[in-house]
């Protein structure tokens, strides 16, 4: 918070989600207003994500800046409810070849015993926040106003890093290995917020949000 504030953020202190999980809050936050109590989802279950996830990829801020010039840019962290985005003019990923659901099934087979990281979850989680980090570096410099959608399930299960970056050792805490990510998420953003500040012709507006508390 306080590099953030140091390099004129502003911090809303004390801020709370309105919502328990990723797909309300996000529904509501890139539509700019409240979900109404009609909207037909099961907010305690959500046995039906349909209307959530439609509502974030059809979403009002994204009409608006598209209809008066934006290139819209969406980096997928792999998240169910913005894994992907029809709406988008580029989509950052770093999936190439199996489905979420693929790779969920493949894990369930002997073929998770013999060495494929591909299907290990902590290294999937790695790769794609690492590509997503790398990327978002080059977004200074398109020549065109952008608006960029980042996603990142960080600190969210399965922990992937520790403080340092290195994948948390085997036994680690389950609170310790939490706030490990934390630190490093912290790290990341920090040095994200510093490049692109420093290599932006227009100063651009960064908005940092984390859509939901930790639910455990």
């Amino acid at each position: 918070i306080s590099h953030l504030t140091s390099h004129g953020f502003y911090v809303a202190t004390k801020s709370r989600s309105n919502y328990p999980n990723t797909g309300l809050s996000l529904a509501s936050s890139l539509n700019m207003e409240y979900l109404p109590n009609d909207f037909g989802v099961d907010t305690t279950h959500q046995h039906n994500n349909t209307l959530l996830i439609e509502a974030i990829e059809k979403n009002r801020v994204v009409n608006f800046l598209k209809s008066i010039g934006y290139l819209y840019i969406h980096l997928s962290d792999d998240a169910a409810g913005t894994k992907k985005n029809g709406e988008a003019n580029i989509v950052i990923t770093n999936r190439k070849y199996l489905s979420s659901f693929s790779q969920y099934l493949l894990s369930k087979t002997i073929l998770q015993n013999i060495g494929i990281g591909s299907l290990d979850a902590v290294h999937i989680k790695r790769n794609n926040i690492l590509h997503g980090f790398e990327r978002l570096e080059k977004i200074p410099k398109i020549n065109k106003p952008t608006f960029t959608f980042a996603h990142f399930v960080m600190p969210h299960g399965p922990q992937a890093f520790d403080k340092n970056g290195n994948t948390p050792i085997p036994g680690t805490p389950e609170s310790e290995k939490y706030f490990g990510e934390v630190l490093y998420a912290n790290k990341k953003l920090k040095h994200l917020v510093d490049y692109i500040l420093a290599n932006s012709d227009t100063t651009p507006i960064i908005i940092i949000q984390g859509d939901h508390g930790h639910p455990g």
